[in-house]
């Protein structure tokens, strides 16, 4: 029996370069998702959404993505440094059946990954969609998929480690480093999300109660009295409190159509695009684009005026 034979008999070898390239895809998969939502936060596509819902979208990706290159890069180093060692100690196992379907593999999905890439960037030249935003993303998938070719290429010719390999690998590892360190900056620290996250159940807090004033003013012809007329156990509405200090949001009827709403905010807004969301679903006759939810750090009022053409009840 050869040595391949005996090699190919231990599971162990099998699961650890099932792991090493597992991790690696993981990796890659994760770092590529990071450059990707940089770029859209950066440079914010109109046709692929608006407002605070497509940029919590982004930064959720990112922190979902920064979380999995953390945990998972290190683990790809770990395990395709202990091979390393087992490869220096025994020679043979560069044979292995295992390893070299996996590299194949890989090497295999880099040349496709590339291939794609150019088949899109020629498509969207001709569309007209060269953007800065466009380019940045294929630039970063031939940054990863030309990086992970070019070390199994090395692997595969079996040639000792060189300064210029050396070199290289410090280059990559230096771009994955201010990749994560600008996911980082722009996923902002853990107290700031949750504050952020607070707020905008607020916003969304204040949306419901909105709609089950118009609701009210639609089948009763008059603005509710306070936050108690619109509490309706048959339909299992109950009117929300402030999610943090559980304190009740503010309420003043101004008119006869028109109503206050307030409540107290831990952060200002931070742009108008992700200060605006759609209205309550009403029944109506036309469509009106959202009301603005834009708000300063601290007590904040949004006045409303209601439109009794616009959200007129249809007759019956």
């Amino acid at each position: 029996m050869d040595i391949n034979q005996k090699i190919r008999s231990a599971p162990r070898d099998v699961f650890l370069h099932l792991l090493a390239f597992v991790a690696l895809y993981a990796a890659a998969t994760a770092f590529l998702t990071v450059a990707f939502q940089l770029v859209n936060l950066r440079f914010p596509d109109i046709l692929e959404g608006r407002g605070y819902y497509a940029f919590d979208g982004a930064r959720n990706a990112l922190r979902w993505a920064l979380a999995s290159f953390v945990i998972v890069f290190p683990v790809y180093v770990f395990v395709a440094r202990f091979l390393r060692k087992e490869y220096e100690a025994i020679p043979e196992k560069r044979e292995l059946k295992v390893r070299k379907w996996l590299v194949s593999f890989t090497l295999f999905a880099v040349a496709v990954t590339l291939i794609s890439d150019l088949v899109s960037l020629l498509s969207h030249f001709l569309e007209g969609e060269l953007t800065a935003r466009f380019i940045l993303k294929i630039a970063a998938v031939a940054f990863v998929a030309g990086a992970v070719g070019a070390y199994y290429l090395w692997a595969l010719s079996g040639r000792s480690v060189t300064r210029g390999a050396k070199i290289a690998v410090s280059g990559i590892l230096l771009v994955l480093a201010v990749g994560v360190v600008a996911g980082f900056a722009s996923a902002g620290s853990p107290s700031a999300e949750r504050f952020r996250r607070v707020d905008v159940q607020r916003v969304q807090d204040l949306q419901m109660i909105q709609g089950e004033i118009i609701n009210h003013w639609q089948r009763k012809a008059a603005l509710p009295e306070n936050f108690e007329t619109l509490t309706d156990r048959i339909r299992g509405v109950t009117i929300p409190r402030d999610p943090e200090t559980r304190v009740s949001y503010e309420y003043r009827v101004t008119g006869d159509l028109s109503f206050e709403l307030c409540a107290v905010f831990a952060r200002a807004s931070e742009d108008g695009g992700n200060a605006r969301a759609p209205k309550p679903f009403v029944y109506s006759d036309a469509y009106e684009e959202g009301e603005s939810w834009i708000h300063p750090e601290g007590r904040a009022c949004f006045a409303r005026t209601i439109d009794p053409d616009l959200y007129r009840l249809p007759s019956r």
